[in-house]
């Protein structure tokens, strides 16, 4: 699989996989075994999909006959939480699970960018992060940070591999999952279940899109080469009531000087040009 491009993290995927059909009692070399495990077993589609790929891998490399069977995914929209939400789990768990929801909140890139993350990546005077690993063929890129993460990270105690977080994506997910159980049972709200580490991803995919409507910038942060992917991230949602600052000039300078502070044109009324930017 390494030969034909996939990343690392896939070629962990589909290894486990294989190995969980082979647990399951299929024999890999018989596609009639695994094939009956996949259809039979009470598995979601998407989860299905997953393992009729990972085997499909598998037949391709050992020259097996085998045609994979067509399983119909039926797109949803995402669970999206609220701000109030994901600020409760950031208060709610451990240091390091902590800083890392506020990255995964702040930047909406990938566990498996993050947990890949190093120090170096990272520069805590201007607040940057430099994305030097990215998944599923995407682009590297180089991302803003807010003080608040800054603060969060440089509390973090250094790891011995330079590595900013654990870099097995398995065990962060563990515990991750024990404290957000744990948190929602004590909050009385079962809506923080449902909070997974690629729901943070949706969520700032959709709150850039809401807020700036360039569907290239999210595309940027997101890392995609395609953009019809970005649109499936970027989802209409009802969000709460509009507020804006608003501001008023007549001069060439204090126009500038308002859409450089990124305030957008509405009218002009006597003279006067009004603008707005959302708080």
């Amino acid at each position: 699989m390494k030969k034909k491009g996939l990343s690392q993290a896939t070629i962990k995927t589909r290894t486990y996989l294989l190995s969980k059909l082979i647990k399951l009692g299929a024999d890999l070399n018989n596609p009639d075994t695994v094939e009956t495990i996949i259809a039979t077993h009470d598995w979601k589609n998407p989860y299905k999909k997953n393992y009729a790929n990972a085997y499909k891998a598998y037949t391709n490399y050992k020259k097996i006959q085998w045609e994979k069977p067509k399983i119909t995914i039926t797109q949803k929209e995402p669970f999206l939480p609220t701000d109030e939400e994901v600020k409760q789990l950031i208060s709610g768990t451990s240091k390091t699970v902590s800083t890392l929801i506020q990255l995964l909140y702040e930047t909406g890139i990938r566990i498996g960018e993050a947990n890949a993350l190093q120090w170096t990546d990272i520069d805590l005077k201007s607040n940057q992060i430099r994305i030097n690993c990215p998944e599923k063929g995407s682009n590297a890129r180089t991302l803003k940070i807010s003080d608040t993460l800054t603060t969060m990270l440089n509390k973090l105690t250094r790891r011995k591999d330079n590595n900013i977080f654990n870099p097995r994506t398995r065990t962060i997910s563990t515990i991750f999952s024990r404290q957000r159980k744990r948190l929602a049972e004590k909050l009385q709200n079962p809506r923080i279940k449902q909070i997974h580490f690629h729901t943070l991803r949706h969520l700032k995919a959709t709150t850039e899109y809401y807020k700036t409507k360039d569907i290239l910038h999210v595309k940027y942060i997101l890392g995609h080469k395609r953009l019809d992917t970005t649109q499936r991230y970027a989802h209409y949602q009802p969000f709460q009531k509009e507020k804006y600052h608003c501001k008023v000039a007549k001069t060439q300078e204090e126009i500038t000087d308002l859409i450089e502070n990124g305030f957008e044109y509405v009218t002009e009324q006597e003279g006067l040009k009004y603008f707005r930017k959302r708080k």
